[in-house]
C-alpha cells in the first residue's frame, strides 16, 4: 500500500508541477494579452484626445464661419437697404426731368416745316443678263431711245468702268431726261 500511495504522490507531484508550468504559461500570455491591450487602449486614448481636439477646433471654426455668415447677411441688408434709396432717389430725379421736359414742350410750339425731296434720277435699274446700255436705254420704261445709253454712263461713272462692263444685279441711276 505504500507503493501505491508513493505512486499516487509521485503522480499528484507531477500533475503539480505540470499545473504549475501550466500556470506559469497561462500567466505569461494573460501579461502578454494586457500589455497588448494596454498599448490598444493608449493608441485608442491618444485618438480619443486627437478627435477632442479635432472637435474643439472644428467648433471654432463653426463658430468663426457664424458670425462670418451673420456679418455678410448684414452687409448685404445694409447694401441692399443703400440700393433701395438710391433706387428711390433715382427715379425721383427722373420724374423731375420728365415734369421739367413737360414744361419744356409745352412752352416749344412745333412749327410745321414741309420738306420737298427731290429726286435727281428717274429710278434705279437692276441690270439682267444680256442687257447693255442701249438695250436699257431703248426700254420703254426708261428712254425707250437707244441713242441716250450715253446719259446712263454718264451717271453711273464712278461704278462703270466701261460702257460696255455691265454685270447682272448690277444697280443703276437712271437720270431724269
Amino acid at each position: 500500500r505504500v507503493g501505491a500511495l508513493s505512486r499516487d504522490v509521485d503522480a499528484l507531484k507531477t500533475d503539480v508541477s505540470l499545473a504549475k508550468e501550466m500556470a506559469a504559461t497561462a500567466k505569461a500570455q494573460a501579461e502578454a494579452a494586457v500589455s497588448r491591450l494596454d498599448a490598444r487602449v493608449g493608441a485608442l486614448s491618444r485618438d480619443v484626445d486627437a478627435l477632442k481636439t479635432d472637435v474643439s477646433l472644428a467648433k471654432e471654426m463653426a463658430a468663426t464661419a457664424k458670425a462670418q455668415a451673420d456679418l455678410a447677411r448684414r452687409e448685404v441688408r445694409e447694401l441692399a437697404a443703400e440700393c433701395r434709396r438710391d433706387r428711390e432717389l433715382f427715379l425721383r430725379k427722373i420724374e423731375d426731368i420728365l415734369a421739367d421736359v413737360k414744361i419744356r414742350e409745352e412752352k416749344i410750339k412745333p412749327e410745321k416745316v414741309e420738306l420737298k425731296v427731290t429726286v435727281p434720277y428717274k429710278m434705279i435699274y437692276t441690270v439682267q443678263k444680256g442687257d447693255s446700255l442701249w438695250s436699257i436705254a431703248a426700254r420703254p420704261d426708261v428712254y425707250n431711245n437707244p441713242d441716250k445709253w450715253r446719259k446712263i454712263f454718264e451717271a453711273n461713272r464712278e461704278t462703270l468702268i466701261t460702257p460696255e462692263t455691265l454685270y447682272p444685279g448690277q444697280k443703276l441711276i437712271i437720270p431724269k431726261e
